[in-house]
């Protein structure tokens, strides 16, 4: 670790939930192993929530770099987010949607999309903001800023990672951070459900978010009643993207949205 302090713990995460197994849209979990070799190579305090199909792969990486001593590995499975106590809900709406209620106004293609045919998947990826939550609640680095990172970002191009691996971001306090995919000029209020829910409109990349302490507590109670909301009252189920453009919409005072690509994250911040 460089001696210079580290103002953030990345958090990241990797549930194996049977995508190598998919008919379309496939990634095998070896792939995701080689992907998340540049993220296990940052050099800053991480904690990584994952399972019994990762963990000692994630331990053997941080431990031959030297950086196990910044490194926090909780083992867990799907049945221990927070979300999960609605998978009846997530799997009866999904089911719904593939056999007979697939809406005509709906683009046909997004059918076979991970989000619209996994409820496991939806699960997973509106769970960012739980675990940038239990890090900073348990924040054992003592830092005050927090960044959730996917765990295959960049998918396995080093290019997209700071060349020494050393990353010092700064983040503005009370915000949460995120990158906006569409240029300025495109107001993200006209993305509304109807335009987003069953649509490929890519507006928010899912695969960054960071703040502080105090900002990742409410942001996570807002993003979780959301999930809920259009659960319960919409009966929608989509991933993180469509979830963070419609509470941006709620609330865009939380937010600190810069325009960038998919993998930007170490460029813009």
């Amino acid at each position: 670790m460089p001696k210079r302090k580290q103002v953030v713990t990345l958090v990241t995460g990797l549930l194996d939930i049977g995508r190598g197994r998919w008919k379309t849209y496939a990634r095998p979990l070896s792939r995701y192993h080689v992907a998340m070799k540049n993220v296990l190579s940052l050099k800053v305090p991480m904690i990584i929530f994952t399972d019994s199909h990762s963990i000692e792969y994630v331990i053997k990486k941080r431990t031959q770099l030297g950086l196990i001593d910044y490194t926090r590995v909780h083992n867990i499975t799907i049945n221990d987010l927070p979300l999960n106590q609605y998978s009846h809900l997530f799997h009866s709406i999904v089911n719904e949607e593939q056999h007979g209620g697939w809406q005509s106004d709906w683009d046909p293609a997004m059918k076979t999309h991970p989000e619209a045919h996994s409820a496991d998947y939806d699960i997973v990826v509106n769970s960012k903001a739980y675990f940038l939550f239990n890090a900073s609640r348990d924040n054992p680095f003592k830092t005050d800023n927090f960044a959730w990172i996917d765990a295959g970002y960049g998918q396995g191009d080093e290019r997209f990672f700071p060349a020494d691996f050393q990353w010092y971001p700064i983040f503005p306090s009370g915000k949460i951070s995120l990158i906006k995919l569409t240029p300025s000029y495109d107001k993200l209020s006209r993305y509304t459900e109807k335009v987003l829910y069953r649509r490929d409109e890519a507006v928010i990349s899912g695969g960054f978010l960071a703040g502080n302490i105090k900002t990742l507590s409410r942001f996570y109670s807002a993003y979780h009643w959301k999930v809920v909301e259009m659960l319960v009252q919409k009966k929608m189920v989509d991933d993180d993207q469509t979830t963070l453009v419609l509470l941006i919409n709620q609330q865009p005072n939380m937010f600190n949205m810069v325009h960038g690509d998919w993998h930007d994250a170490f460029r813009l911040f």
